[in-house]
C-alpha cells in the first residue's frame, strides 16, 4: 500500500506514522539506548555533536511540552523512560543536525528513505513543520484550518 491510494487525512496520518517508525526501527539513526548510568542516550549526546541539546544532556525530541515541569520550569528526563507519548508525525519525521549530517554509511541510507518518504508526506501535511509536539487531532485541525484561510 502506498499513502497516494489514501483520501482521508486521519487514515494518511496513520500510515505515514507507521512508516516513520518503521523506517526508525530499521535504521535506529538516533542510536537511542542506555548508557552505563542508566540514562538514555543518543548518537547526538554519546558523541557531543547534538550542539542544540548537549547541554542539557537529554534527547532532542524530549523538549516536549509533556515533558515540561511547570513547578520546576524544566524539561524532565524522568518522563523518557517509557517513551513519548504522544503520536506525532512531525515529531517522528524528524532528524536532528547529528543525523542529518552524519557520515555513517547506515545512517546515510536512512536519511535518504526518510527525504523520500517526507516528500510524500508534505505533498499531504504541507504545514507539518509547525505540528512538532501536536497529536494526530490537533495536526490534522491545524491542516484544515490553513487549507480553509488559503482557500
Amino acid at each position: 500500500m502506498s499513502g497516494s491510494n489514501i483520501n482521508n487525512l486521519s487514515e494518511l496520518y496513520d500510515y505515514y506514522y507507521d512508516e516513520l517508525n518503521k523506517l526508525f526501527k530499521e535504521y535506529n539513526p538516533c542510536d537511542i539506548h542506555k548508557d552505563k548510568n542508566g540514562d538514555i542516550v543518543c548518537r547526538g549526546i554519546k558523541d557531543k555533536s547534538n550542539y542544540e541539546w548537549d547541554k542539557h544532556n537529554i534527547l532532542c525530541c524530549a523538549f516536549c511540552n509533556c515533558n515540561y515541569n511547570t513547578k520546576t520550569h524544566k524539561y524532565d528526563k524522568g518522563h523518557w523512560d517509557n517513551g513519548c507519548t504522544i503520536k506525532s508525525l512531525a515529531c517522528k519525521a524528524f532528524a536532528c543536525y547529528t543525523v542529518r549530517t552524519c557520515k555513517d554509511k547506515t545512517v546515510g541510507e536512512f536519511r535518504g528513505k526518510l527525504f523520500s518518504l517526507m516528500r510524500e508526506v508534505y505533498r499531504h501535511f504541507p504545514e507539518l513543520y509547525c505540528c512538532y509536539y501536536k497529536n494526530k487531532e490537533q495536526t490534522i485541525n491545524y491542516q484544515n484550518n490553513k487549507r480553509y484561510q488559503s482557500s
